[in-house]
């Protein structure tokens, strides 16, 4: 929850980056900073991993499927940058508002966020 503004959900492991946005209804507000940050941490997470792989199985992937995911994340970077821009989104370097955090876990996607009525009833 924001202090001192409505209830949201937060995204963004191990930094909050992204939340629906203040100013107007189905906007985003981005975290540069924090998003920044978090694909660092992916980045070595996976460097690491694909290392310790890499000294006990040399794998050889084809030019062609390397190339088809190039392909693909730009398409799907492409559309959200698409959609971002048509929705009126809020990019910002940091946050400038302070959080509490009431409760964590994992997006599953294609189920809703969980009912916020509980929190929203206990915490006001």
């Amino acid at each position: 929850m924001a202090v001192d503004a409505k209830h949201v959900i937060f995204y963004g492991f191990p930094f909050i980056y992204k939340c629906e946005g203040f100013h107007t209804s189905l906007s985003t507000q981005y975290f540069i900073a924090p998003l920044l940050l978090n694909m660092a941490v992916y980045f070595l997470f996976w460097v690491v991993i694909v290392g310790i792989i890499n000294r006990f199985y040399k794998a050889r992937i084809p030019l062609l499927l390397v190339r088809g995911f190039w392909m693909l994340s730009m398409v799907y970077v492409s559309f959200s940058l698409v959609i971002s821009i048509q929705l009126y989104d809020d990019y910002r370097w940091q946050r400038d508002f302070d959080v509490q955090i009431y409760e964590t876990g994992i997006d599953v996607p294609f189920i809703g966020p969980k009912d916020m009525a509980y929190y929203m009833e206990k915490y006001t």
